[in-house]
């Protein structure tokens, strides 16, 4: 992985966690005004609901993408600093890191899954985040699953053929799985949407009520995506 597709991936990265962190900083700003005797609440009273729920979203959002990329970038640097995935006699050999190098063994014998995935730039640029969950072992070490960035279609292809070679894919159709997994998966991001909105309706927040919708909207949509890719099959060597 070349320092400038390191660089891309930490561009492309899922920045929902660094967003996290601007949520936290922004609570603790907030109840440390309260603490040094300035209410917020008494400026949020001058203006309108409806504004003010807009000036706050479109101010969250900038703050959200400007400061999420940025610690997305530098910790994506900083633990996949000059990666290299190497081939060996038994598996796959890892090695990363800038500040603490790391090398991990994945044989192929203990590997139980493969996954990749993407988000909607990475589909832009056509790389995918490649991982490979392996079986418990005392011989190496599994504490989690180990995550390759920054890969193309056709190094994931090579990654496979390793693996699972084409004779045992063969005759395997993809089944749709039941609509009750879509029903559950709604019914509990429908039921978790609900709480900052109740609380901001009874507490008169226009801001978790605005957050409140928006995730009664968001969640129920990612499940349903999530539902409509959703597929198994399986034959005598392969699930």
């Amino acid at each position: 992985l070349s320092l400038a597709n390191l660089i891309k991936v930490g561009f492309l990265e899922n920045h929902i966690k660094s967003g996290w962190i601007i949520f936290v900083f922004g609570w603790w700003i907030y109840t440390n005004l309260q603490g040094v005797g300035i209410d917020a609440d008494d400026y949020i009273e001058q203006y309108s609901a409806l504004l003010y729920g807009l000036t706050i979203l479109a101010g969250f959002v900038t703050l959200f993408v400007v400061v999420s990329v940025l610690i997305s970038l530098i910790r994506t640097v900083v633990k996949y600093y000059d990666m290299k995935l190497v081939r060996t006699d038994k598996g796959f050999k890892i090695t990363h890191g800038l500040l603490n190098s790391q090398t991990v063994s994945a044989l192929d014998h203990k590997i139980q899954t493969v996954s990749w995935s993407d988000n909607l730039l990475k589909r832009l640029f056509k790389i995918f985040d490649l991982k490979l969950k392996q079986a418990s072992s005392k011989e190496i070490d599994t504490k989690q699953a180990i995550q390759i960035p920054g890969c193309s279609s056709e190094q994931i292809d090579a990654v496979l053929n390793f693996l699972y070679p084409k004779d045992i894919k063969k005759e395997i159709t993809l089944n749709k799985v039941h609509p009750s997994y879509l029903n559950r998966a709604i019914f509990f991001s429908v039921a978790f949407a609900l709480i900052p909105l109740i609380i901001g309706i009874i507490a008169k927040l226009t801001y978790v009520i605005v957050a409140g919708a928006f995730l009664l909207i968001y969640l129920p949509g990612i499940s349903y995506l999530k539902f409509k890719k959703l597929a198994y099959g399986f034959n005598e060597e392969l699930i």
